[in-house]
């Protein structure tokens, strides 16, 4: 796969309103339940949205609460996905 099919796969997968929304509902489970639950359950929600892309997502993040990610076929490179909630609301963030 080439650079620049990679780049836009990834960038296909962060400007995805559902995985938007969806790491956004997770961050916010995880302020009310972070005592009780485990991050790595919240691997699978992810993943249903990732399954939208060719991406897969590696592991989950606390801090800051995100996940991981590669896209198939390119496993060498790994992005992160990060979501900063406070009062209700969200900042969503592109790490590479």
């Amino acid at each position: 796969m080439n650079e620049a099919t990679r780049r836009k796969i990834a960038a296909d997968f962060y400007e995805d309103s559902d995985v938007e929304e969806t790491l956004g509902g997770l961050a916010c489970r995880w302020l009310d339940e972070k005592d009780y639950e485990d991050i790595n359950d919240y691997q699978g929600v992810m993943e249903k949205v990732a399954n939208k892309h060719k991406v897969k997502i590696t592991a989950m993040k606390k801090r800051p609460f995100g996940c991981l990610f590669v896209v198939e076929g390119a496993e060498e490179i790994v992005y992160q996905l990060s979501i900063k909630v406070s009062s209700g609301s969200y900042e969503y963030k592109r790490i590479k």
